[in-house]
């Protein structure tokens, strides 16, 4: 974790019939997990063909949470895969680490090679 005082966790849903796009912000760990759950079964409920998390601002994750991520594309009607859309470093990193990023589409920030 960087040092200093931890990034303030939020979630902001931006839903259209087809897509739901969940922006992520702050640490992503087991003591906001359960909140995490609970928004996305709320935006699941609404039967979107597509999940997209925008990631770009994510501090911190554990494995436990990057799961549950990765794991709601299984609730999709569509192939079942979610989309992680500008992956912090230290979200790419859980990812890869934990091979999750084989279970999901990323897309890299454009800035990026």
């Amino acid at each position: 974790r960087a040092a200093g005082p931890p990034q303030p966790f939020s979630v902001e849903a931006h839903v259209t019939q087809k897509n739901a796009t969940v922006v992520l912000t702050g640490e992503l760990d087991v003591i906001v997990m359960p909140a995490l759950a609970n928004h996305l079964t709320r935006i699941l409920a609404g039967q979107p063909e597509h999940l997209i998390f925008d990631m770009a601002a994510v501090t911190f994750i554990d494995c436990a949470t990057a799961r549950l991520i990765v794991q709601a594309g299984q609730a999709l009607p569509s192939d079942g895969r979610v989309l992680i859309r500008y992956p912090s470093a230290v979200v790419r990193r859980v990812l890869d680490l934990t091979r999750l990023a084989s279970c999901c589409d990323i897309e890299e920030s454009a800035g990026k090679v």
